[in-house]
């Protein structure tokens, strides 16, 4: 088991913690990698970018794909089309800060306030609202991710109340809208 925190008396998250790239570049289930701590980088000088992959993002709970199109963001039946694909970028080297961007919008996911709502802009790493902490795990070959916004405003979460960001549960032992399978 590992303990990280985002920030300090933020959100912690007591789960084996593997990085998005030890689980899709090393294939290690069930080990631990370290986490990040906060990471802020001053506006002139980001570092670049680390392209991690594409995937879609299917509920675990509902079944339903994040798509992003003409009519804004939303979860819905899954179609394997390249509006619900996905790409992620890292902010660091162990890939546990992310951006989520649209494949056929190139927009980024962003949280506003009131803290339920979700919509797309244009990708700025400098919006903390497009910041996204994760943690990932594979469960028979499957891969799992969990994102917590990084101002800790609340997870991504999918249910009967639509595509929102909600207050973070545990993802590993209840709260299955906010467990995503990456496909």
């Amino acid at each position: 088991m590992s303990r990280f925190s985002l920030r300090p008396g933020s959100w912690r998250v007591v789960l084996p913690v593997l990085s998005l790239a030890a689980v899709l570049l090393a294939g290690l289930a069930g080990t631990s990698a370290p986490a990040s701590a906060q990471v802020r980088y001053p506006a002139a000088t980001p570092p670049p970018l680390i392209f991690v992959g594409t995937f879609f993002l299917k509920n675990k709970f509902t079944g339903r794909c994040a798509d992003d199109s003409n009519l804004g963001l939303r979860a819905i039946a899954c179609n394997n089309l390249n509006f619900q694909e996905w790409k992620i970028w890292a902010l660091n080297t162990s890939k546990t800060i992310i951006q989520i961007q649209n494949v056929n919008t190139s927009r980024c996911i962003v949280q506003l306030a009131p803290p339920a709502e979700l919509k797309t802009a244009s990708c700025n790493r400098a919006v903390d609202g497009q910041l996204w902490a994760t943690s990932t795990w594979s469960v028979n070959g499957h891969l799992f991710a969990w994102f917590e916004q990084f101002t800790g405003r609340g997870c991504l979460d999918d249910s009967t109340e639509g595509f929102r960001a909600t207050a973070c549960g545990n993802p590993i032992t209840s709260d299955l809208h906010q467990v995503w399978q990456l496909d």
